[in-house]
């Protein structure tokens, strides 16, 4: 038993805690918060954008259907149908069911899509595309595939497991770092309220971070 109440002890080790230990923790933690916080809300971001133009270049095609031809090869029925697959697609990729790593940039439906307005330009006179609603559809076919691929890029684009993993293991030195702090008879006798108070505002904060990198890491706002 130390006869000083183990403050030769606290001396010794508490230079090392408080001057090295906690100055690299904090700093190592306050950095990786900082750049996850700020990566998850910009793939937000860009996942909202690109949904937006994909939206977009769907309602531009839909209305570009009722001036399609519908000649021989009804170019305006293999069209819209091949539009209700992707979004039926669309559908079910945005279902919180879905796994993003299982999602692919090249589309059928959209592939098909090209393949009919390839088709229904070479027709004949009177059953082709008029010039200015070919363009127009390649425009918006155009904005829906660089939208799918920025959408799917940026749900893709995670952190690795590792990285979490670092932020818990800060975490808990933070915590154990405290309790050793604390650990004094002083201490717990005469400050217990006080301490009690500080443990809890410190366990709050870390909670709180956890709840806003869960609420980031969702992929929509």
């Amino acid at each position: 038993v130390p006869v000083d109440g183990g403050q030769l002890q606290w001396s010794v080790l508490l230079p090392a805690l408080n001057g090295v230990v906690m100055t690299c923790v904090s700093l190592l933690y306050a950095n990786l918060i900082s750049t996850t916080g700020t990566q998850l809300r910009n793939r937000q971001i860009k996942i909202q954008e690109s949904l937006t133009n994909e939206i977009n270049g769907i309602r531009g095609l839909a209305q570009l259907l009722p001036y399609y031809p519908e000649g021989s090869t009804s170019a305006k029925s293999q069209c819209g149908s091949q539009l209700m697959v992707y979004l039926k697609l669309l559908t079910l990729e945005l279902s919180p069911d879905s796994d993003p790593l299982n999602l692919r940039s090249a589309s059928p439906p959209l592939s098909s899509y090209r393949e009919k307005l390839h088709g229904a330009s070479v027709l004949p006179d009177g059953e082709a595309l008029n010039d200015v609603i070919r363009e127009r559809s390649y425009e918006m076919l155009d904005r829906v595939v660089s939208g799918r691929s920025s959408r799917i890029s940026a749900l893709q684009n995670t952190f690795p497991p590792l990285h979490y993993v670092t932020i818990t293991a800060l975490t808990a030195a933070i915590l154990f770092v405290f309790l050793i702090e604390t650990d004094r008879p002083v201490i717990l006798f005469l400050d217990n309220f006080q301490l009690r108070l500080i443990w809890g505002l410190l366990v709050g904060t870390l909670t709180a971070i956890y709840c806003i990198g869960i609420d980031l890491s969702s992929p929509f706002v």
